[in-house]
């Protein structure tokens, strides 16, 4: 599992997979990220994931983790529904939000059409 990160200050270590080195990630979501900010220091529990630590870990087939365009977050100053709450506001209309609030956590992906869950 990935060590919690600071953004952005460790990019280099979020972008890559922790068992194969491989690195991918969206403008789109490290655009999300820099706007986080306004609200605190931003960390990040999970971002690209290659196909098989993505198995290794319980994520579903298909993840937009495994294209880096996903990323689990959060920011100690914000509840974690507080921040799924800001950007469902920010992104009334498009991406994945997805609301993990036993693990303390915000999934968000850039996927053009709009999902939304509980975890």
């Amino acid at each position: 599992m990935y060590k919690t990160q600071k953004f952005p200050k460790t990019l280099k270590y979020l972008v890559t997979c922790p068992c194969c080195d491989t690195a991918r990630f969206s403008i789109g979501v490290l655009e999300m990220l820099l706007w986080a900010e306004q609200f605190g220091e931003v960390f990040v529990t999970s971002f690209f994931r290659c196909h098989n630590y993505n198995k290794s870990v319980g994520g579903k087939i298909g993840s937009f983790h495994t294209k880096g365009r996903a990323v689990d977050f959060f920011i100690p100053q914000v509840s974690v529904r507080e921040l799924y709450d800001k950007l469902n506001e920010k992104f009334p209309d498009s991406c994945g939000l997805g609301l993990y609030l036993k693990n303390g956590f915000v999934h968000f992906d850039d996927r053009l059409n709009k999902a939304r869950w509980n975890g």
